[in-house]
């Protein structure tokens, strides 16, 4: 498998090692994409703005699903116009909420809100667009049917605290990003809703920002690789919440909370039933994983009870 790595940030190629030379660059380069209306003005009157300092951020980061084979199969100007094209309906979206795409990574792209400027409710700007994003990919699935012969699945993980944010390249290229540990959690929830085959996990200080009407589903607290401490993660339903979803949803919580309060014949009663009228008729992995979670400590009661779950050795 194929890990990605995001080398922050996004390249602006631009000779200039003095930082408001570097936002004149940038500001051009704004004005000529038309990335983010009124951010190239602003840079262009606060130029230090593009320094270095923390800042709560949050970032998104994306990856189309089986993308190796998919690549492979395809050959390079198939799956370069392919990724060109995704690329370009995706960005309009992330751009459309405001969001500033910092790094494309092969098929993945990470992008941030409230950096450089602040953004009120970035959190959910962020989230609006993920959706967004997803509501993009039945169409360029549709587009590309003949040539790909199948699903073009996306995968997003956004995560929201505080970063390092500012330029960290040279006089020959200009690197605008956010790095540290917000970052990193937000490529691990990325990677944690391939696992679990959910398009959308949000972690829970995302989750705090976002109003009533977007109701997400708490899937647990969850280990992480390279965590010491489990973290709480949450699924953004893709589609307009629906009274069924709101009900499958309230069911799947409830299990979770018996489970959590080992209250485990419950739990493994609830859970059972909730596969049996499955919310889609797919397979909803977060409830057949728990299930086995349940169903182990019942066979084998573990000296200590955990009610973390640990799911990063989930086979792909």
């Amino acid at each position: 498998m194929c890990r990605k790595r995001f080398f922050i940030p996004r390249t602006v190629f631009c000779t200039a090692s003095d930082i408001k030379t570097v936002a004149h660059c940038l500001v051009r380069q704004q004005q000529s994409n038309r990335t983010l209306p009124g951010l190239a003005e602003r840079l262009g009157r606060d130029p230090d703005l593009l320094e270095g300092r923390n800042q709560e951020v949050t970032v998104l980061i994306s990856d189309l699903r089986g993308f190796s084979p998919l690549a492979e199969r395809l050959g390079p100007e198939q799956i370069c116009r392919l990724i060109r094209d995704m690329m370009e309906r995706l960005s309009s979206r992330i751009v459309e909420y405001e969001g500033v795409i910092v790094d494309y990574a092969g098929d993945g792209i990470l992008a941030m809100w409230n950096a450089p400027v602040p953004q009120e409710g970035h959190a959910l700007l962020a989230c609006r667009a993920a959706l967004a994003m997803l509501g993009e990919m039945p169409a360029l699935e549709a587009d590309w049917m003949e040539v790909v012969g199948g699903r073009l699945a996306l995968g997003i993980g956004l995560n929201t605290g505080v970063a390092q944010v500012g330029n960290t390249g040279s006089s020959r290229k200009f690197k605008y990003g956010p790095h540290g540990h917000t970052v990193n959690l937000a490529n691990r929830v990325q990677g944690q809703s391939k696992r679990l085959r959910t398009p959308l996990l949000v972690t829970e200080a995302t989750r705090r920002r976002l109003p009533a009407d977007l109701p997400p589903r708490r899937l647990g607290r969850v280990r992480l690789s390279g965590l010491p401490s489990p973290i709480e993660l949450y699924e953004l339903h893709v589609a307009a919440p629906a009274d069924g979803w709101l009900a499958y949803r309230d069911a799947y919580e409830s299990a979770l909370a018996m489970f959590e309060a080992g209250r485990l014949p419950e739990a493994h009663q609830a859970l059972r039933s909730l596969l049996e009228a499955c919310r889609t008729g797919d397979d909803d992995i977060p409830v057949r994983l728990l299930l086995e979670r349940v169903s182990d400590y019942l066979n084998n009661p573990p000296a200590t009870f955990d009610p973390a779950l640990d799911w990063t050795r989930i086979g792909l």
